[in-house]
């Protein structure tokens, strides 16, 4: 089967338009939206333009933790949340493919999205256009609703793929490396070692993690019940285990070495 990456390089190999918006099917759009893209678009020299997604909070239970948990540091909160300093430069790392312009004067350049990725491919072309010279911006106010996943199938395989190929695209392009982004790796890995020693102090490292998670859900309560806090410090823990766990079988699986191969 075909990942998505191969139908959107068709679309704009094929179509004439000054610009492509790209949006997932799980997104409602902002009433203001098109208004504010067009007048950003047209009032300044952008590539790219893109901006954050955000959930809903009168949703059902486990989305609602989901969307919350998105915005955890701890997860991946600077493209489910407001930087607050309106029009700025930005990078790959801020922005989603869920609420992404591009100038088809990207893809004239023979910029575009890596067709053997199933997820995360637009950190790819974002880093490509920017090499190239491309403006990338991002726009604070330029934001898109999005509905979480629902059930933990949902959630769980998302975040799999999506540390899957995060360590892909830190191989196949070096400047999108973030040692940031291997803390939950580490942190399996490290784990994995104190489950085999069964030494106490190591165990002050994970009892530090947790109280960080639980910390980040206390805040969060206005948004959630007092009940809701146990819950979204494991949802959070749940989506970290994941991502964690698609980076480890990148790393050992069969497929890393024969993407190493293909891709570069």
């Amino acid at each position: 089967a075909q990942y998505p990456s191969v139908v959107r390089n068709k679309l704009v190999r094929d179509v004439e338009a000054e610009y492509f918006l790209f949006l997932d099917d799980d997104i409602e759009l902002d009433a203001n939206y098109l208004r504010l893209s067009m007048d950003c678009l047209q009032s300044n020299r952008i590539d790219i333009l893109g901006g954050h997604d955000t959930g809903f909070l009168d949703v059902k239970y486990i989305e609602k933790l989901v969307s919350l948990s998105l915005c955890s540091p701890f997860v991946t909160r600077s493209r489910h949340t407001k930087s607050g300093n309106g029009l700025t430069a930005s990078t790959e790392e801020e922005l989603t493919l869920s609420n992404l312009w591009v100038s088809k004067e990207v893809f004239n350049k023979s910029i575009f999205f890596n067709e053997k990725f199933k997820r995360n491919e637009e950190n790819i072309l974002v880093s490509a256009a920017s090499d190239a010279g491309f403006v990338i911006k991002r726009f604070d106010r330029l934001f898109v609703y999005h509905h979480r996943r629902h059930n933990f199938d949902n959630f769980f395989i998302p975040s799999f793929y999506s540390g899957y190929y995060r360590i892909l695209s830190m191989w196949h392009i070096s400047r999108v490396f973030n040692v940031l982004y291997l803390v939950p790796l580490f942190t399996l890995l490290f784990t994995f070692y104190t489950l085999l020693n069964l030494t106490l102090n190591l165990w002050i490292f994970h009892i530090l993690y947790l109280l960080c998670l639980f910390t980040f859900a206390l805040l969060q309560v206005g948004k959630i019940r007092l009940i809701d806090i146990l819950p979204l410090v494991f949802v959070q823990l749940a989506l970290i285990v994941s991502y964690s766990f698609g980076q480890l079988y990148a790393i050992i699986s069969f497929k890393f070495i024969y993407m190493f191969f293909i891709l570069v």
